[in-house]
């Protein structure tokens, strides 16, 4: 288990009772109680738990495990069940995603295989992840040269949600009122972007990098160097 899961996993384990032992978790997880104590001491300097003598206490009890833990946690069978749910997808298709880790595998599988649109919930109210959840849209349609498409939030309107669409090169659109909109957009540009080369000069021109999914930016050959496979994946 590497450093982001064991830290996702003891988010978990605190969000799930609320409090942690020291002991309890190091048990549970495997490894020694110094190890647990150090991790505790990393999430109480980020403000994710309050320690407490023994182990710690959850701040919010409800909070959602932060997304680079639970990127890291099981990252390649996410990335499995990514292409397995992308093979079932036909040409043609329309396919509904919502929020989620593994559901971004699923997304950037497509992109892969040839979606051109991507459509996410934005959920409620972001309070204070407003900018970075408006960030990370767009990098979807960053760095999957695609158009996504976030939908308004159908809960109630006092808890807005983000109705936005980002194309690579701009958001062309976003708001948190309520009502009906139409957006134009471009695929052909979107196509262009992704049958085309990055080459020197290309930022006077175009304000996402060209062919982000093909083999002049794609190295999946790097992959197994960057991140080994555990010793039991690897002898399969």
């Amino acid at each position: 288990m590497s450093k982001h899961e064991r830290l996702g996993s003891i988010l978990e384990l605190l969000n799930r009772d609320g409090t942690l032992d020291v002991d309890d978790a190091a048990a549970e997880l495997h490894v020694s109680a110094a190890t647990i104590r150090r991790d505790l001491d990393i999430l109480a300097q980020q403000q994710l738990l309050t320690r407490t003598h023994g182990g710690a206490v959850s701040n919010n009890a409800a909070f959602d495990l932060p997304l680079r833990y639970k990127t890291a946690r099981y990252a390649s069978e996410k990335q499995r069940i990514g292409r397995a749910a992308a093979d079932m997808v036909t040409a043609g298709s329309i396919v509904g995603l919502n929020g989620g880790t593994t559901t971004t595998e699923v997304a950037r599988a497509l992109a892969l295989r040839g979606a051109e649109l991507i459509f996410m919930p934005a959920g409620k109210d972001k309070r204070k992840l407003w900018a970075t959840w408006r960030t990370l849209i767009w990098a979807r349609a960053i760095e999957n040269l695609a158009i996504v498409v976030t939908t308004q939030n159908l809960f109630n309107h006092q808890e807005r949600g983000l109705a936005m669409v980002a194309a690579p090169e701009e958001i062309l659109f976003e708001s948190t009122a309520v009502g009906r909109t139409f957006v134009d957009v471009s695929l052909d540009r979107v196509r262009y972007l992704r049958a085309t080369r990055d080459v020197p000069g290309s930022s006077e021109q175009y304000a996402a990098k060209q062919g982000v999914l093909g083999p002049q930016w794609q190295r999946p050959e790097l992959y197994d160097v960057i991140y080994p496979k555990p010793l039991r994946e690897a002898a399969e």
